[in-house]
């Protein structure tokens, strides 16, 4: 009789916890049950462990040098991939002159998200690679090493979307309103000259700072993510993304002789849409 009880417990309550394990299913990878809440799963610091991105994007833009304006618009291609440890990153501009260029990075790297339960979050990426150049001729040869440093910094508000009639179920979904972003890079370039007919090396330093502030618009959801998977350390999602962000551009220049040879400033215009694969980790 006592073991009857004890089964007929067990499945009272399989009865009343069924609902709640369907409750918390919400993306097909979903665990089963998890005692806290979906926002309470999301709300924390997280690694991206695998990322794959592709962006098609116009943009419209004004230089300013010295007196002196110019403009240029063009339109491209940015894929970006994150495998935990590196970026790779390549960049397909076609210009409205005509002409393209194609620029392919591979850079070692870190790439985290920040939720707070108050609905905000940071997105920061850095990143740091190394490029060298030889020339050689019958007088000199030149060595050029160049450094890069890079910092990219997202801020915003995340939330999730409630359900709607049977197409979407509750907090299946999470949107994201981009505020402002900064992106500092700090390139470090070091030119050794060596004469040949006096075995004389000359080492020049040249360091140049480009800082770009960009601002959204206001209101406008930048970014959707659908929860293919959110568990407690685990998040896995297929995101979707449309932004317009204007952006200020400043660079500045100096060499090892301590001068200030070169400044541009520059204003953009951007309008872009991703496709996004995404996994974090805990």
């Amino acid at each position: 009789m006592k073991k009857l009880t004890n089964v007929l417990a067990l499945l009272s309550i399989g009865v009343l916890l069924a609902p709640a394990l369907e409750s918390c299913k919400k993306g097909e990878e979903d665990p089963g049950l998890s005692l806290r809440s979906r926002k309470g799963r999301v709300a924390g610091e997280w690694n991206v462990s695998s990322y794959d991105e592709t962006t098609t994007y116009t943009q419209n833009s004004s230089s300013f040098i010295g007196p002196s304006t110019t403009s240029s618009s063009s339109n491209g291609t940015l894929k970006v991939t994150f495998d935990g440890e590196k970026f790779t990153t390549e960049n397909i501009t076609n210009n409205s002159s005509g002409g393209s260029s194609s620029i392919k990075i591979v850079a070692p790297g870190e790439f985290k998200y920040s939720f707070k339960k108050d609905g905000t979050f940071t997105l920061t990426q850095t990143k740091t690679y190394e490029e060298t150049e030889k020339e050689e001729t019958n007088t000199y040869a030149l060595e050029t090493v160049t450094k890069n440093d890079v910092n990219v910094t997202i801020k915003g508000t995340w939330n999730f979307v409630l359900g709607v009639n049977n197409d979407i179920k509750n907090k299946q979904f999470i949107v994201f309103t981009f505020l402002e972003e900064e992106n500092k890079t700090k390139i470090n370039k070091e030119d050794k000259l060596t004469i040949k007919s006096s075995g004389q090396t000359n080492t020049t330093t040249t360091i140049t700072e480009v800082t770009e502030n960009s601002t959204y618009e206001t209101k406008e959801i930048s970014q959707t993510w659908e929860l293919i998977r959110l568990a407690n350390k685990e998040i896995k999602a297929l995101a979707r993304g449309k932004a317009s962000k204007n952006t200020s551009t400043s660079i500045n220049i100096t060499n090892s002789n301590g001068g200030n040879p070169y400044q541009e400033s520059s204003i953009t215009n951007r309008i872009e849409e991703s496709i996004i694969k995404i996994t974090l980790e805990q």
